[in-house]
């Protein structure tokens, strides 16, 4: 019903109006009968009359409504549809819209009736019971509308009892068939070996109906061997079955045993194993003898495993291993213990810290009950049998080499060889001597020009390798030395170089090499100075006639003297002898001036032959020799170091006689130590030089 108005007139075209609307209602909505769960669905909730300003609220069984992802409320004006999608099973219930106007309401309801499958609320669950007693079992279910649930009994499927044939061989085909009873279709069959789901297995093919699944394998192998289940499985339960397939097969090896040797008084492991269906059963024998090896206290057979302790010479011979599980043919395995005493060399070392000169020795023994033993040494692989400081000590049992006396050339690797009738064994062990150094190369006397290269070796040999150090002597007394940094020397320590040099480098140079095995040795040698010398201009006189005299002078300043001079005409030296000068046209002559420094204008002694350490016996003569030069010539003096580090002065006839030689006619036990030879002329500084006197056969310092 639409609003009715009405119309007041107030004069002058002015007029007052009134609407008066019916009573508030909503036209009837519903939803469709028959709605289901996933579709969509709507009403519109519509008032009676128009024009009215209406507030819509809708409710769902007396709740507000929430809007959300699937419930939206479209509202107008003058209506408001309600929107659900997708339906739910929970959307079931009384909808209801409800409008105000003023202080005037109005409402209807309309129910919303979702049609959904049943879903389980409770299923009914396995009961274990006794027979007699009451057993009570649940299901429940949810539709709309709510179902209606019946119960009625169906049999559990079970599997029929089957199994392989009792004997099954390698190489055979055998099946068997899984028969599903009382079990309503449709029936699932699946298969299992050991536990685990039979997949595919190239030997193995499953072939399946409707109530029953045969398992085929063909060929039969080893492997096949294990627990087969046939599980079957349909809307109403499932249930398996499980048989054993037992396989035979003769023995066959795994692990054979070998011929072996072994020494006297050792044990051995032998290995034995065989596999087989049924497991083969393993047994050792000894073929020669009548050795029972179950019984024997030194035998144990464990698994196949044959164990022999301590093992003698009567148990050499033939062993057999069998292998037997009831299936032809079984098999066995002879062997051949061979029991032998070859020698074995028991470790052995030289004694450290081996100075040159001193006398040692090591022992070789094998050990062995088959004698003799032979024995031979090598060193780094070569025979020492002729080298004169070497000897032997050999019996039956062992050998023992003597080094007497041990030379830095001595060092190195010596193998001991024993051999007897059974076999041999070798040993090796290394000798590292200690001697002091020794000069390869000494540096000599260095005449330079300011701004020239200088480069000095100084090479020593010793063992351990011995370090050298550069020291420059500062002019105030022997031991005022100053040492050289490392950028003077380089990384190379033997070698002396002086990029420029300069007057500050000028002077006498100690070069010391030092390993920590006394004596350390030490070398002099001399850096001197020169310039250029420079010729003031020459020349002829003008208009000289063939068969004249004529002469001209060579004028040279230098800070060096004496100076030489050398007269040359077209380049080539004129001879002192020459009467005359025959002159040709278009010549001319050139002068070459130079100079050379002499030792004797005061140098510090510098040696000529070194003393060397002498090996001699007892009775025998020794001679050294040692000599020096230097301006004004050095004297000789020998020294011996005592062992109390003092100097002793040798002073005999001889040695005055002849200061450059030391000799010794009859050496005596008392002669064997260090010596020092020292060359001086008063001009700094003094050199010396250390040698030793070793006499064969005793104990040297």
């Amino acid at each position: 019903m639409s609003p009715i108005s009405c119309y007041l007139d107030l004069g002058v075209s002015r007029y007052k109006r009134k609407t008066i609307f019916p009573d508030l209602g909503i036209i009837t909505f519903s939803f469709p009968s028959h709605v289901k769960e996933g579709e969509k669905v709507f009403v519109t909730c519509t008032p009676k009359g128009e024009g009215r300003s209406i507030k819509f609220r809708w409710l769902r069984n007396r709740s507000e409504i929430q809007q959300n992802e699937r419930i939206k409320i479209m509202e107008y004006p003058d209506i408001s549809t309600l929107i659900i999608s997708p339906v739910i099973g929970d959307d079931n219930g009384n909808y209801t819209c409800v409008i105000a106007e003023d202080h005037s309401t109005a409402s209807y309801l309309e129910e919303l009736m979702i049609q959904a499958p049943p879903h389980w609320i409770k299923q009914p669950e396995n009961v274990e019971t006794i027979e007699g007693n009451r057993a009570t079992l649940l299901c429940n279910a949810g539709g709309p509308p709510q179902p209606r649930i019946t119960w009625k009994k169906i049999d559990i499927p079970r599997v029929k009892e089957f199994s392989f044939p009792s004997q099954v061989s390698i190489g055979d085909r055998t099946s068997a068939m899984c028969f599903a009873e009382k079990a309503a279709p449709p029936v699932s069959f699946i298969w299992y070996k050991n536990g685990e789901l039979i997949r595919s297995l190239p030997d193995v093919v499953i072939k399946t109906d409707e109530v029953f699944s045969v398992i085929i394998i063909s060929p039969v192998s080893e492997t096949s061997k294990g627990n087969y289940t046939c599980s079957i499985k349909n809307l109403f339960g499932e249930a398996s079955y499980s048989t054993f397939l037992s396989v035979v097969a003769p023995p066959r090896w795994i692990v054979e045993p070998m011929n072996t040797s072994i020494r006297i008084g050792e044990h051995i492991t032998l290995e034995c194993n065989a596999a087989g269906s049924p497991f083969p059963r393993i047994e050792w024998k000894k073929i020669k003898g009548s050795v029972n090896l179950d019984k024997h206290k030194r035998f144990k057979s464990l698994n196949g495993t044959l164990i022999l302790t301590s093992v003698k010479l009567e148990d050499e011979g033939i062993y057999e291993c069998s292998a037997e599980n009831g299936i032809n043919p079984p098999i066995e395995k002879q062997i051949w213990i061979k029991v032998n005493d070859s020698p074995k060399i028991r470790n052995f070392s030289f004694q450290d810290n081996v100075l040159e000169g001193e006398v040692v020795s090591v022992t070789c023994f094998a050990v062995t009950k088959v004698v003799p033993v032979s024995y031979t040494w090598l060193k780094n692989g070569k025979s020492v049998e002729n080298l004169q400081n070497i000897r032997f000590s050999n019996t039956e049992e062992l050998s023992s080499i003597i080094i007497d006396p041990v030379t830095l050339d001595d060092s190195g690797n010596y193998t001991c060889t024993a051999r007897n009738s059974v076999g041999t064994d070798t040993y090796t062990t290394s000798l590292q001597i200690k001697a002091p150094p020794r000069w390869i190369t000494v540096p000599s006397d260095v005449v330079s020009t300011l701004g020239g290269s200088i480069t000095a070796h100084c090479v020593a040999t010793g063992s351990p390798e011995p370090t050298v150090l550069w020291k420059k002597y500062s002019g105030n007394k022997n031991s005022d030395y100053i040492s050289l940094r490392n950028e003077d020397t380089g990384k190379n320590s033997s070698i002396l170089k002086i990029n420029s040099v300069s007057y500050d480098d000028a002077g006498t140079y100690e070069c010391e090499a030092n390993n920590g095995i006394s004596p350390s040795i030490r070398a002099n040698f001399t850096i001197l100075l020169r310039d250029v010398p420079k010729i003031k201009k020459f020349s002829f006189e003008d208009n000289i006639k063939q068969g004249d005299v004529a002469s001209v002078m060579c004028f040279a300043t230098s800070t060096t003297m004496p100076v030489k001079f050398q007269w040359e005409k077209d380049g080539r030296p004129v001879s002192e002898v020459e009467k005359h000068v025959k002159i040709e046209d278009g010549s001319s002559h050139t002068v070459i001036a130079f100079h050379s420094v002499k030792l004797s204008d005061h140098a510090s002694p510098q040696w000529l032959e070194e003393p060397k350490s002498i090996i001699t016996r007892v009775g025998e003569s020794v001679e050294v020799h040692c000599s020096a030069k230097g301006s004004p010539e050095p004297r000789i003096e020998w020294k011996k170091i005592s062992e109390n580090a003092e100097k002793v002065v040798l002073n005999s006839n001889e040695n005055v006689k002849h200061p450059h030689r030391l000799k010794i006619s009859s050496v005596t036990s008392s002669d064997a130590g260090i010596y020092q030879c020292i060359a001086d002329n008063g001009i700094e500084p003094s050199i010396r030089s250390n040698f030793t006197i070793t006499i064969r056969g005793m104990g040297n310092p």
